[in-house]
């Protein structure tokens, strides 16, 4: 069984504060769920496919 997300029905917009002095980073935070477990990750937007994949796989 396969399953797919619709990602044109989030339409959370994204929160910023353009008068915070924190630097900006781009974060994604996944839950791969599996017939055996659960993983919940939190990726950085400058991970390469490769580093996510080995994170993922681990």
């Amino acid at each position: 069984m396969s399953e797919q997300i619709d990602a044109s029905k989030n339409n959370d917009a994204p929160n910023t504060n353009e008068n915070s002095a924190a630097p900006k980073t781009s974060t994604l935070d996944l839950t791969i769920k599996t017939p055996k477990d659960e993983k919940d990750m939190l990726i950085d937007a400058s991970s390469t496919v490769k580093q996510v994949a080995i994170y993922i796989f681990l």
